[in-house]
């Protein structure tokens, strides 16, 4: 039995827990997996620390907390060690930020990717990206600091170095590590099963090669057949998006799903479906759909243009939170969406493509779920699960149910709040901040602050949970969206209460915000109560159906 046990507990909003427990995150991970407390969704292990993700209408932060505690008093279940796996990666070593290596660390470049090439290494952990190994064994010689400022896109094969630690970048994707070089090692593949290449306790050996073949892109076909809407044109940017793919992000898989869930609920209850189905993500401009099947029902929650085109050419508009059916051959066109960001379109039954690791949803880091991996593109066919049965009444909710009240996003400090100057967390929560243009779905960038650390500018690795508020070297706030990467080494000082993540997605470029701190008990009551209301809009569609 394990004896004085004092895990350090630290809220990361009111969804996810970060524990760093003194018997060891494998310990803990695989007491909770054999024995998971009320509410747990999932964990993530990190270097150092365990994050629990539970959902706040099933349990508590304190409650958790108090199951955790009563985990680690039991006796520890003993296990037999697997032998370890091992794999030889081939890498080509031409990357951007050999010669910056080499300067900051004393070295030449050939020795750099000597010393690089030449050490063995054990898979830490899977994390940030969909197969991304973190990799412990790096020579001491080669320790560098992440980048201050992450690029906006690190090119998939990418072989880097960080904060003594070696990785592999799976996908293209943003990133702070220094690139040393390149592979064609496929290592992740939604289709493979396991669909990562390697695992914790995995080892790995780099070797140099001159050359690589051309990484493969996805062979997986979607099944296309029954009912479909035809895309016409795309719109700026619209993906196949559900309530997400979640129990994955250990191996680096993060949960995507549509950003603004509460939309996504309003829209599929417009049409009967149950509020999590796959529906379509409209992003500052929206596409325009020919009805190619009998008739098919739609519904829009968010303010957006729409005209309705009859096959005879006809026009007429259409409004937003309301239930409508098309017949075969007319189109919808779905313009500049209004007071926001974003909007969801819902069709009776839900879209239908095929479901990917248990979702739907739109993964574009890693290319796939969705329609392709990708966002619509003129001429695609989307399959839908049916026509319209025609058994309801077209549903409507009045646009101002949900009104934000324009006040302030709510955030927990923490976990790693100290890592800023206290002067920095009081600017933070004062200063008016702007969202910058270079956010996506991934993140979303906040100007008009610097951030100063007051210690080092990285942590080790660990689970990101959703909304958290990452601080890089820069200084620049960044909070985590839906496509987050599922680990990052940038401290973390607050994290936005899961309340506030739909409002914060419907803030556009340019947009005025300011932050308030609540605690973590006031961000799990303010969740429950939005939850019942939500619930309550089952009885108000009805009664605005039968008038």
């Amino acid at each position: 039995m394990i004896g004085a046990v004092t895990p350090r507990f630290r809220a990361a909003a009111d969804t996810a827990l970060l524990v760093e427990p003194d018997g060891g995150v494998a310990d803990l991970d695989a007491r909770i997996a054999a024995t998971p407390p009320a509410g747990v969704l999932e964990t993530i292990p990190g270097m150092r620390t365990l994050l629990v993700e539970y959902d706040p209408l099933r349990t508590s932060h304190a409650r958790l907390c108090d199951d955790i505690r009563a985990l680690l008093r039991r006796p520890a279940t003993s296990r037999p060690d697997a032998a370890p796996r091992e794999h030889e990666i081939g890498v080509v070593y031409d990357g951007a930020d050999i010669d910056a290596v080499a300067r900051a660390t004393g070295l030449s470049a050939a020795d750099v990717v000597r010393l690089h090439a030449g050490a063995t290494y054990r898979v830490a952990m899977i994390g940030n990206l969909p197969g991304l190994p973190y990799l412990l064994g790096l020579d001491p010689r080669l320790q560098v600091p992440r980048r201050d400022d992450p690029r906006d896109s690190v090119p998939a094969g990418a072989v880097a170095i960080a904060g003594g630690a070696s990785c592999i970048y799976p996908f293209a994707a943003s990133g702070g590590w220094h690139l040393l070089g390149r592979t064609d090692a496929v290592l992740f593949d939604a289709q493979r099963d396991p669909p990562s290449l390697v695992a914790p306790g995995d080892v790995v050996r780099f070797v140099q090669r001159e050359s690589l073949d051309v990484l493969a892109g996805s062979t997986a076909v979607q099944r296309i057949g029954g009912p479909a809407l035809r895309v016409v044109e795309p719109g700026l940017l619209t993906t196949v998006q559900d309530a997400g793919r979640h129990g994955l992000q250990r191996i680096g898989v993060p949960v995507c799903g549509a950003l603004d869930r509460e939309w996504l609920h309003i829209a599929n209850l417009l049409v009967g479906n149950p509020p999590g189905a796959a529906a379509l993500e409209v992003t500052h401009a929206g596409p325009v759909l020919e009805v190619q099947a009998h008739s098919v029902r739609i519904a829009v929650a968010g303010d957006v243009e729409i005209t309705r085109i009859g096959a005879d050419g006809t026009r007429a508009a259409v409004e937003p939170w309301r239930s409508v059916v098309l017949g075969e051959g007319e189109c919808v066109r779905f313009g500049r969406v209004r007071d926001s960001l974003r909007c969801m379109v819902a069709v009776e039954g839900g879209i239908d493509v095929d479901a990917v690791l248990g979702s739907r949803s739109t993964c574009t880091r890693a290319h796939f779920g969705g329609l392709h991996g990708r966002p619509l593109q003129r001429g695609d066919s989307l399959p839908l699960r049916r026509d319209y049965a025609g058994h309801h009444p077209d549903m409507h909710l009045p646009g101002d149910v949900l009104r934000d009240d324009g006040g302030p996003i709510r955030v927990v400090l923490g976990p790693q709040d100290g890592a800023c100057t206290q002067q920095s967390i009081d600017a933070l929560l004062t200063t008016v901040l702007r969202v910058s243009p270079r956010s996506d779905r991934t993140a979303m960038r906040l100007d008009g602050i610097t951030l100063r650390h007051s210690g080092a500018a990285e942590i080790a690795s660990e689970g990101c949970a959703a909304g958290s508020v990452q601080v890089p070297g820069s200084g620049q706030p960044i909070v985590l969206l839906a496509d987050r990467g599922t680990t990052g080494g940038y401290p973390k000082v607050a994290t936005v209460a899961s309340v506030d993540l739909p409002r914060l997605a419907r803030l556009r470029p340019g947009d005025a915000l300011t932050l308030q701190a609540i605690d973590v008990a006031e961000a799990e009551q303010l969740r429950r109560a939005r939850e019942a209301l939500l619930r309550s809009l089952g009885g108000e569609l009805c009664a605005v159906a039968s008038r």
